[in-house]
């Protein structure tokens, strides 16, 4: 595989078309370049709690302090995402509901 050379501006593109997108569940992104990377989590992140669809992201970069707002803020909506599928599974499949 030949390696592939992206910028901030790229992934940007390519965050906006994850966090919009009605069919994509799962995102894994990995890129050694911390702008790079930082500058997809930062447009992915970006009013990601209007997204209820994305249920996993996964990030294999270097991170600091600012970076991890922002994946707090990915996990947290991933989290809320995967409870409200459980939720919706459990009912109907006539399932326990806990509240």
């Amino acid at each position: 595989m030949w390696p592939v050379f992206v910028n901030e501006r790229s992934v940007e593109r390519v965050a906006k078309a994850c966090r919009s997108s009605r069919n994509i569940h799962t995102v894994h992104f990995c890129h050694l370049d911390h702008a790079v990377s930082r500058a997809f989590v930062r447009t992915l992140a970006a009013d990601v709690a209007f997204n209820y669809v994305i249920l996993s992201v996964t990030v294999v970069t270097p991170m600091n302090r600012e970076f991890r707002k922002d994946l707090f803020a990915l996990q947290d909506t991933t989290r809320r995402n995967s409870a409200l599928v459980i939720r919706a599974a459990q009912f109907v499949s006539g399932g326990r509901h806990d509240r």
